[in-house]
């Protein structure tokens, strides 16, 4: 909630370093693991070495990433899996959280980012929470100039992906790697 307030009071700034992509995304992996596992849902790392450095506040995007996977760890069931993946093309790196949960309706999928709102639920299994999760984590992308996009099907199943903008070479130069 703190950091809900902080970014609609607009004194949210991220702090900006080079961070490697890949190992924040394999301690993302590392933190959700003991979740996946106590609900018995695979939980599977496709990530490559040697990602480009991206410029991101480490712990705000921490924060993103977490709630995407546990998200997908939440709405899913056991034997179901989740995977946390990244990609880099020419101009962009694509991180995406797929899983085989329980999916969502279309309807759904054009707000499930706005505040307070949660997708609605049917059957014996209802999950809680605040409708937060999906709208920090959409805040937090936006604020690192990134766009995050949502493909989804009712019981099959959804997949959300961070898109950002890779820097150019000449200012990854000069900057420092944490």
């Amino acid at each position: 909630l703190l950091n809900v307030s902080k970014l609609e009071m607009g004194s949210m700034r991220p702090e900006r370093h080079r961070v490697k992509l890949d190992d924040l995304l394999r301690d993302t992996w590392q933190q959700a693991l003991p979740r996946a596992q106590q609900k018995q849902v695979g939980l599977k790392l496709e990530v490559q070495h040697d990602l480009a450095a991206v410029s991101v506040d480490k712990d705000l995007f921490r924060i993103a990433l977490n709630n995407l996977v546990n998200n997908a760890i939440k709405y899913n069931e056991a034997g179901g899996n989740v995977v946390l993946a990244a990609e880099e093309n020419d101009a962009d790196i694509v991180i995406a959280v797929r899983d085989n949960g329980i999916g969502m309706a279309r309807e759904d999928q054009a707000r499930v980012t706005e505040k307070f709102y949660r997708a609605r639920e049917t059957g014996p299994n209802q999950r809680g929470g605040h409708g937060l999760g999906l709208y920090l984590a959409n805040q937090i992308v936006e604020l690192h100039h990134g766009r995050l996009t949502l493909e989804s099907e009712v019981g099959r199943g959804s997949v959300f992906s961070i898109h950002l903008k890779k820097e150019s070479s000449s200012l990854a130069e000069g900057a420092n790697v944490l």
